[in-house]
């Protein structure tokens, strides 16, 4: 069986007949901030249930191959999630040259503390053009003060990975 699903009804608010377009959400900001802010917070729990999870390194490559997988350069992304290891946010925060990238814990940390909802974990990974995902010894360098790092704030380092054009990987949580 799958998990339950539980339902949240808000008798004091009618049942919309019509989709509300954004004129009426911004006219219910104004009229009746309370309610516009319950429908906010219940559109982004909705959200943030359905969003993918991390539970392994293949999920982990699934959302960062697009945005770095095919690249001629170097690229880090992070991905950034939620306390049940869901997807929140993910982006480039990098572009370097053929064989590096810079990686600086502070911009990563400083990007994962300012996303709108609370980072509990994030993800780390680059690609390697010369498509040998082997790390080298300042990714190793680069992951330990990350994490050291990470742990500082309170945020788990889930996983740093290295991904190749023809989709080899190397996870550090595999290593």
């Amino acid at each position: 069986a799958g998990p339950s699903r539980v339902s949240v009804t808000y008798p004091h608010l009618p049942e919309p007949t019509v989709p509300p377009t954004k004129p009426d959400l911004n006219a219910l900001a104004k009229t009746d901030p309370t309610t516009y802010a319950r429908l906010c917070f219940a559109a982004e729990s909705f959200a943030a249930e359905r969003a993918p999870a991390v539970l392994q390194p293949a999920d982990a490559v699934s959302i960062v191959y697009p945005l770095i997988g095919v690249s001629d350069v170097e690229r880090l992304a992070v991905v950034a999630l939620s306390a049940r290891n869901r997807v929140i946010d993910a982006e480039v925060l990098t572009v370097g040259s053929h064989g590096y990238t810079v990686v600086d814990p502070r911009q990563i940390l400083r990007w994962a503390l300012t996303r709108k909802r609370p980072v509990a974990g994030i993800v780390v990974a680059h690609n390697h053009p010369s498509g040998d995902p082997t790390p080298s010894s300042q990714d190793n360098d680069v992951t330990r003060r990350l994490r050291r790092a990470c742990e500082v704030v309170g945020i788990t380092l889930v996983d740093h990975v290295v991904v190749t054009a023809d989709v080899r990987v190397w996870s550090r949580v595999d290593a």
